[in-house]
C-alpha cells in the first residue's frame, strides 16, 4: 500500500494546486476578455460632435428606472471628455 499523506500535507497540497488553478482561471479570463472587447469594437468608430451643432438626448425618466426619453433639439455648447459632452435644451436643462 502507499504512503498517506498527514492533514497537514494534504492541505498543503491543496492549496498549492487551487492557486495554480487560479493562476490558470485568471490568464484566461484575462485573454478571453480581450478578444471579446476586440470582437464587440471590430466595427466601433469614434464618433466627434462640433460645437453649435443641435442634437437630441437620451434622458432617463424620472418616474420609472428603466425608462428614457428622447428629449431635444439641444445646442452642444461644450466638450468635456471623449464622448462627455455639455448640452443645452429648450427649457434651460
Amino acid at each position: 500500500m502507499g504512503t498517506a499523506k498527514s492533514v497537514s500535507e494534504y492541505l498543503t497540497d491543496l492549496r498549492a494546486k487551487l492557486n495554480e488553478i487560479h493562476e490558470y482561471a485568471d490568464d484566461h479570463a484575462t485573454q478571453n476578455q480581450e478578444k471579446y472587447k476586440a470582437y464587440y469594437n471590430r466595427k466601433s468608430r469614434e464618433k466627434k460632435i462640433k460645437i453649435g451643432k443641435q442634437v437630441i438626448v437620451l434622458l432617463p425618466d424620472s418616474s420609472n428606472k428603466f425608462l428614457s426619453m428622447w428629449q431635444g433639439p439641444g445646442l452642444v455648447v461644450n466638450f468635456k471628455q471623449p464622448q462627455t459632452y455639455l448640452i443645452k435644451l429648450e427649457g434651460g436643462q
